[in-house]
């Protein structure tokens, strides 16, 4: 009998076809944008300014990675209405095996078709500059890691600046 034919080799497709099909299916089953909300929340915070995110996706070929898409940072008050950075896509390479521990673990970052409006008010003030809301320190229990662990990050690219 050929090879091809054997029991254990149509087994073994079976199982390869299907996890091939998980991994196409998963990003429309994992609902990766419940956590947009959450995630405008903390750069507000962090950042000082109204922020938009149109959507968060999750792409787990050709590697895992989450695509962040239109993210805006308004101009602070004092200044006219609009943006003072627009990102069409920002895509970040994330290490699968940590996310089993539920650490992040970023390894590249890639940002596309980058628009950046810098202004200046009378005061001598630009619209550029992050004020940070005050907020006090919260105290981690010794040997906490954090959520977000940042290793040495592979590449950045930028595109369309």
């Amino acid at each position: 009998m050929a090879w091809h034919r054997s029991k254990w080799f149509r087994i073994f497709a079976v199982l390869v076809g299907l996890l091939l099909a998980a991994l196409f299916l998963a990003p429309y089953l994992l609902d990766i944008d419940r956590y947009r909300a959450a995630a405008i929340e903390q750069l507000e915070k962090e950042t000082g300014r109204d922020v938009e995110i149109e959507k968060l996706r999750l792409h787990l070929l050709p590697r895992l990675h989450l695509a962040v898409v239109n993210f805006r940072v308004k101009n602070p008050p004092g200044f006219p209405q609009g943006d003072t950075l627009a990102v069409e896509s920002i895509n970040i390479g994330l290490a699968f095996w940590p996310l089993l521990k539920r650490q992040v673990e970023i390894t590249s970052v890639g940002i596309d078709n980058v628009q950046v409006n810098l202004l200046e008010n009378e005061r001598g003030q630009t619209n550029a500059e992050l004020r940070r809301r005050a907020r006090p320190a919260a105290k981690k229990p010794a040997g906490e890691k954090p959520l977000v662990e940042v290793t040495r990050i592979g590449g950045v690219s930028l595109t369309d600046v």
